[in-house]
């Protein structure tokens, strides 16, 4: 009997150890993406964005650095999802456009998935503050416009 409550004793802390695992995990990688695009890596952190958003990630970013300069990055909350296949992270940026040198703040939920033994950045996107943190793709013409032809 005292064999089989070691046993489960173990199996138990074994499966607490793969969560915290996970968590730390995730954590390490949450603070690593922010703390790199803090300081101007952007490029050296795309290994942990997902390869589907790679490009996104690197678009949005394109002004950082030259004419955005990011004052702090702080992560304000990482949720584990149940399964521990996913999370949301919520961070807080604070920035400035070196043309203006008006500090602003932007919160965004970043999604994060679990591939394989890591986790990725999968997507993000802006809760609070100000957008023009993140530069946007130029938005295709419509086709009314092409067919519109020039003004004249």
């Amino acid at each position: 009997m005292l064999r089989f409550a070691l046993f489960c004793l173990v199996l138990t802390s074994a499966g607490c150890m793969a969560h915290t695992s996970s968590k730390k995990k995730l954590a390490e990688a949450v603070h690593s993406v922010n703390d790199a695009s803090r300081w101007g890596r952007v490029g050296t952190v795309t290994a942990a964005v997902q390869p589907q958003y790679r490009a996104r990630f690197l678009e949005s970013r394109s002004e950082w650095g030259d004419g955005i300069q990011l004052a702090d990055a702080d992560v304000l909350a990482v949720q584990m999802a149940e399964g521990d296949e996913g999370a949301i992270a919520v961070i807080s940026y604070s920035w400035y456009r070196l043309s203006t040198m008006t500090l602003h703040t932007t919160v965004v939920e970043q999604i994060w998935r679990r591939v394989e033994d890591d986790f990725v950045l999968s997507d993000e996107q802006v809760v609070k503050g100000d957008d023009e943190l993140f530069a946007r793709a130029p938005e295709k013409e419509s086709e009314s416009t092409k067919d519109a032809g020039p003004a004249g």
